[in-house]
C-alpha cells in the first residue's frame, strides 16, 4: 500500500493525516499513531502490515475516529471525569500554538489521574511546565519544538511537571504509581510523564 494509499483511508476514517500528497511526514506519523493507539496497535508510527489491514478492516467495518474538540468539550460535553480531579484543570494541557484551537486532542483519562497521584503521594503542589507545549502538542508546534515523531504529547497521553518537590522525588512519586508501565524521564527542571503502553525510562 503506498503512503497516498494510507493517507487517503486515514482521511476518511477521520485521522487528519495532512494533505493527501503522498509524503511519510510528521502529520502523517501522527496520525497512524492515533490510530495504532485506537486501533490497541504496536505505537510506532510506522503503518507496516498489521496497520494497513487495521485500515482496511476499520474501513469495511465504518469505525470512524471522531476526537473530542475544544468546541464540544467547553459547551458541556468534556468527559464527566474532570469532576473527579482534585490538583489539575484541563486548561493546563492547552497546546500554546495559538492555532490549532488548544486541543487537538483531548488530555486522556489515564494520563491525568496518573498525574493526580502522583501529586496527592508528593504532598505539594506539582504543575504543568508553562509554555513550550507540556501537555498536549498539535503535530506543528510539536516539530517546532523539536519533539519526536511519535511524541504522546501528540495523543493527550503525555505532561512535563515540576514541583516543590525535587525530581528525584517526583521521579519517585511517579515509579510508585506508574509501576512497570508507561514512561518517565527525568531532568533538571522536573518529569516528564506519560501512560504510553509499554515502558520506558531515560534521563535529559
Amino acid at each position: 500500500m503506498t503512503v497516498e494509499q494510507i493517507q487517503c483511508l486515514l482521511t476518511y476514517l477521520g485521522y487528519n493525516p495532512g494533505a493527501v500528497d503522498g509524503v511519510n511526514g510528521l502529520k502523517t506519523a501522527a496520525a497512524v499513531l492515533v490510530f495504532q493507539q485506537q486501533e490497541g496497535l504496536r505505537q510506532d508510527g510506522v503503518p507496516g502490515p498489521e496497520t494497513q489491514e487495521a485500515l482496511l478492516s476499520a474501513v469495511a467495518t465504518g469505525r470512524m475516529y471522531t476526537p473530542v474538540t475544544e468546541n464540544q468539550a467547553s459547551d458541556g460535553h468534556a468527559p464527566d471525569w474532570w469532576g473527579d480531579i482534585r490538583y489539575f484543570k484541563r486548561d493546563e494541557f492547552r497546546c500554546p500554538c495559538g492555532r490549532c484551537g488548544g486541543f487537538p486532542v483531548e488530555p486522556q483519562e489515564s494520563m491525568v489521574r496518573t498525574l493526580d497521584e502522583i501529586r496527592r503521594r508528593l504532598g505539594v503542589p506539582v504543575s504543568v511546565v508553562d509554555g513550550g507545549g507540556s501537555g498536549v502538542r498539535c503535530a506543528a508546534h510539536n516539530a517546532e519544538v523539536g519533539g519526536v515523531a511519535n511524541s504522546q504529547h501528540l495523543f493527550g497521553l503525555a505532561a512535563d511537571l515540576h514541583s516543590a518537590a525535587s525530581p528525584a522525588e517526583m521521579k519517585a512519586a511517579a515509579e510508585e504509581v506508574l509501576g512497570h508501565t508507561g514512561g518517565i524521564g527525568l531532568y533538571g527542571w522536573g518529569i516528564h510523564v506519560d501512560t504510553r503502553q509499554g515502558y520506558a525510562r531515560w534521563k535529559g
